[in-house]
């Protein structure tokens, strides 16, 4: 009784995943934050289990996906931490429905895209150069999104990069005018944003925390959940 009395208390914290990613590669983080929340975690459509759809990756779509699963778990609002591609998610989700999200937390979320680092981030996308120079990767992509077909996913991935350098769908104003407290972060070793760029970021809103992960490299598998546990604990 008193373990269900502290789970009913416990905060609900959504966990996001990156691009090309899935909810499985969060479990690490999610182990470190148990006796702290009730963690949810989702596949983002077209991505993992998640839902086949027919329409392309866009942000706001995915963000949808986060208001449907708190709807469906009948949260009112809480805290949201995104990897990558699910900080912006998060942001996006703080500015569209600021009813629902209480905070977010980010790490190695690329913000300022343009027609030229989309071109550059594309050319690692393309699924034949992949499976000859990378096959242990493309093993991974094929079992992680067997269920919508891994070159289908980077096919998608590469089309939203595209679309967000030529129209993105958040801007410093936007980021600007997000209520929810926000707290942006960056590996110290990552290789696909930048320290600079990231407290650029955390600079558009006065209230938001910036910090940077020591230890740590871009892909998930290779940050400080140790740390990354303790920062998320402190601000969530």
């Amino acid at each position: 009784m008193e373990k269900q009395t502290r789970e009913i208390m416990k905060k609900t914290l959504y966990i996001l995943h990156g691009a090309l990613g899935a909810a499985d590669q969060l479990k690490p983080l999610a182990e470190l934050l148990n006796d702290n929340y009730n963690i949810i975690t989702l596949d983002f459509e077209g991505h993992g289990l998640g839902e086949e759809v027919s329409r392309p990756y866009r942000m706001e779509y995915f963000a949808e996906n986060v208001v449907n699963s708190m709807n469906d778990n009948n949260i009112e609002t809480c805290p949201i931490f995104g990897y990558s591609m699910g900080g912006y998610v998060g942001l996006y989700c703080a500015l569209k429905y600021p009813e629902k999200v209480e905070s977010v937390i980010t790490l190695g979320t690329k913000f300022y895209w343009t027609p030229e680092n989309a071109a550059s981030e594309i050319k690692k996308l393309n699924p034949d150069i992949i499976e000859q120079k990378i096959p242990s990767f493309a093993e991974i992509l094929k079992k992680r999104h067997e269920k919508h077909n891994w070159r289908t996913v980077l096919e998608k991935t590469a089309e939203m990069m595209t679309d967000l350098g030529n129209n993105p769908t958040l801007t410093e104003n936007d980021v600007r005018e997000i209520t929810a407290k926000l707290c942006i972060g960056v590996a110290d070793k990552d290789n696909m944003v930048s320290v600079e760029e990231t407290a650029q970021l955390a600079s558009t809103n006065e209230k938001a925390g910036f910090y940077v992960l020591p230890h740590s490299l871009h892909p998930i598998e290779k940050v400080n959940n140790e740390i990354l546990s303790q920062i998320i604990r402190q601000f969530a």
